[in-house]
């Protein structure tokens, strides 16, 4: 299963593209589901794209959620899917990571250069129906043992991005200078 964990705002997190894609895939034979959690005023219009591409039965969208039952949604997850245009560091990308989960990610996360260096799954290598398509595939065909070693990868990708305690002593060191 595939997961996207975020606010509802089509353009921003390149919304349309991740359920084209995921449609695209799916056309080419493909299996699996695709579950979208988050707030915001674009469901309905996410949902009825994804009836009028033909797989809304193979898309979820639900409210968010949050402690236990975000880690659970997770948990319950093969691949956490992120497709924005433009982003800072995502925390729901992040969470995902320290969640030993996989990530799909777009140039746009400000993290797919360190998604492809960490092996932590898979970039996104064109914005488009088509290259979301293909990112989809390449996880869909990821063995057991590659899906693995990308969860621990993801790991310690979340630990190198999120960790602010080199920030912090930084900081720290700037302030007690003063």
């Amino acid at each position: 299963m595939f997961g996207f964990l975020g606010r509802y705002a089509i353009e921003h997190k390149g919304l349309d593209v991740l359920v084209s894609g995921f449609a695209a895939y799916r056309k080419a034979g493909r299996k699996g589901s695709l579950e979208l959690v988050g707030t915001g005023p674009s469901r309905d219009t996410l949902a009825a794209m994804a009836r009028d591409l033909g797989v809304g039965e193979y898309v979820t969208l639900d409210g968010p959620r949050f402690g236990s039952e975000k880690a659970r949604t997770l948990a319950s997850w093969d691949y956490f899917v992120m497709s924005s245009r433009y982003e800072g560091i995502p925390i729901g990308a992040l969470e995902a990571g320290l969640s030993g989960l996989p990530l799909i990610l777009s140039a746009g996360t400000g993290l797919r250069e360190q998604v492809v260096r960490f092996k932590a799954g898979f970039g996104i290598e064109a914005l488009t129906t088509e290259g979301m398509a293909r990112a989809f595939e390449r996880a869909g065909n990821a063995s057991a043992h590659e899906w693995s070693a990308m969860s621990a990868a993801a790991y310690r990708l979340g630990l190198s991005v999120g960790d602010w305690s080199s920030t912090a002593a930084q900081l720290m060191r700037l302030y007690q200078a003063v």
